[in-house]
């Protein structure tokens, strides 16, 4: 159900409060009326529903005391649970933009309204594993309702270029470089898109792999759903203004499947190539989470350790170690990757602390807790945060045979995050790797884990956190940021040593195949 709308702010107020949020501060003029319920009150109505207390229909607006009471409780949560809330802002600059987005919410707003807010909240903080997901009924309601951009594209720097075309018009062709979508630049839509992707610290500031990759229903949750596209490109005989009907998910789902094939994808996330005669190995590591790995019928531990004497017996002294597309996993794993690389022991994760070990004001909002055990054991710094005083991955020791002392190739992308990211990070500073491939989505000081997962009681929008930070003896001008890679990507290492093994070796034998 809803309540009576109340509205007491002008259009231009409700303006001003929608550019105050985006610069990150409300001017000191601007009157905004917090309406929000007490937070006990919405979680015990909450509890009280078993579950989310509005039926929400996505073409309505939402009452304002609604949007706030779950705003504010989102708040709380972070507040309360997530440690690394202020590892890159400032209390105060946090805590101004958390009024800021309230004063928005002064008004009624559609849902996707209200999912803006909440995204730029999450990179606004900038903990890479903190996040929001739709309420489960918008995904049926958006497949059929909406209308998508039915075009794939792929984006190089601020240009667009079309990788796949969906639409009725014969004229785009794949590699057709887009100058304007509804009035838009590649730069502005993506200046927009960027406020609101996945972020970590300060890297990979312009999320393009992400933008990219979500382009279609990022465009949608953050800009506009519109009838029709107006879309400007470079045509040989010049520049064009073409009309493209929007299509529903659904339509565009099945152009692609009746199009594509299923590509043939790697069936297991760890893979090994070698070649004697070139000097060479080649190790993909597409996950570093053990359930996974399990699940395809390998064993992490005893892959490496059978791929490391394998390299030994064949005494070859060159190793790419593939993790484009690793989002992370067990820190434990990447410990014993690093362990093949290292002759001396080094300090893997400094510590692991929390603001709070369970009993959470906010508990019956909890869908997912953050995985305490009783094997767990915590002191209490003088900080208030506890420590995880026996954490198994505190340090890193040399493996004790087939250590690898020759060259290592390093392959990474935005995705290479979370402790792909700090396994990374680590071989980096402890050893002679280079890296290829864009800055990672992944801030190299530390990051976050031990993830909670809860549900805004009004909305029933999904939140993410976490509840615990992990810190990395890091050089401090480079904790917010990736890694800098020596190369920006395969085709200039190629380029610039033509006559590598590796060069040689990926344009014969590997090629886009190990490419994802």
């Amino acid at each position: 159900m809803y309540f009576p709308q109340v509205k007491n702010l002008s259009f231009l107020l409700l303006s001003l409060s929608l550019w105050s949020c985006q610069n990150d501060l409300a001017p000191e003029e601007m009157e905004c009326t917090d309406r929000s319920f007490p937070p006990d009150s919405s979680i015990e109505r909450y509890q009280a529903n078993q579950g989310a207390l509005l039926d929400l229909d996505f073409d309505k607006k939402i009452a304002p005391e609604y949007l706030q009471s779950d705003y504010q409780i989102l708040s709380l949560m972070l507040k309360e649970a997530n440690p690394n809330l202020y590892r890159y802002r400032s209390q105060s600059a946090m805590d101004s933009f958390f009024d800021a987005q309230i004063c928005a919410l002064s008004d009624s707003a559609y849902y996707l309204e209200f999912i803006r807010s909440l995204a730029k909240t999450f990179n606004f903080m900038a903990c890479g594993h903190s996040g929001w997901s739709h309420r489960n009924s918008y995904f049926p309601y958006r497949d059929s309702s909406l209308k998508l951009l039915p075009l794939d594209l792929k984006i190089e720097g601020n240009q667009y270029f079309i990788q796949e075309n969906f639409s009725e018009n014969p004229i785009l062709a794949k590699g057709m470089e887009i100058i304007k979508i509804n009035g838009r630049s590649p730069s502005e839509i993506n200046h927009l898109l960027s406020q609101h992707m996945y972020k970590d610290g300060q890297s990979a500031p312009e999320a393009r792999q992400e933008i990219e990759k979500y382009f279609r229903n990022a465009y949608s949750n953050f800009i506009e759903n519109p009838e029709h596209f107006e879309i400007q490109v470079r045509h040989p005989k010049g520049l064009q203004e073409l009309y493209l009907n929007a299509l529903a998910k659904g339509e565009i789902d099945s152009i692609q499947k009746a199009r594509e094939p299923i590509s043939s994808k790697p069936s297991k996330f760890l893979e090994f190539q070698s070649w004697p005669s070139k000097n060479m190995a080649y190790y993909r590591i597409g996950w570093f989470r053990n359930e996974g790995i399990e699940a395809m019928g390998q064993n992490f531990n005893h892959f490496t350790d059978s791929i490391f004497a394998a390299i030994a017996m064949e005494g070859l002294d060159t190793l790419i170690i593939d993790l484009r597309g690793n989002t992370g996993g067990w820190t434990a794993n990447g410990k014993k990757l690093l362990s093949y690389l290292l002759n001396e022991p080094h300090s893997y994760i400094d510590d692991v602390r929390f603001k709070k070990l369970g009993n959470f004001s906010f508990q019956e909002l909890i869908l997912s807790d953050q995985g305490l055990n009783d094997t767990m054991q915590f002191t209490l710094g003088s900080d208030s945060l506890w420590t995880w005083t026996n954490y198994p991955s505190l340090e890193v020791q040399p493996a004790e045979s087939n250590s690898f002392q020759g060259q290592v190739i390093i392959l990474i992308d935005e995705w290479t995050r979370s402790a792909a990211g700090i396994f990374s990070s680590l071989a980096r500073e402890y050893s002679n790797a280079l890296f290829i491939g864009p800055e990672n989505a992944c801030a190299r000081g530390g990051q976050g884990g031990m993830v909670m997962v809860a549900q805004l009681p009004w909305t029933g929008v999904t939140v993410h956190f976490s509840t615990a930070k992990y810190n990395l003896s890091i050089d401090p001008q480079k904790v917010a940021r990736g890694i800098n890679s020596d190369y920006a990507n395969l085709e200039q290492w190629t380029r610039l040593h033509p006559q590598s093994s590796l060069a040689e070796i990926w344009k014969a034998e590997v090629g886009d195949s190990m490419i994802h």
